[in-house]
């Protein structure tokens, strides 16, 4: 949830294009991904 809201944050301050909230979103993404991979085992 941190990472969530710091993406949030960046996107109300940054824009949705800027490249921070971007690689935030990224890095969400990554961490979702591997939450699903673990949960599934």
């Amino acid at each position: 949830n941190a990472l969530r809201y710091h993406m949030m944050k960046l996107a109300k301050s940054k824009g949705l294009n800027h490249p921070d909230t971007i690689k935030c979103s990224q890095e969400l993404d990554e961490f979702l991904n591997k939450y699903q991979q673990i949960k599934s085992i």
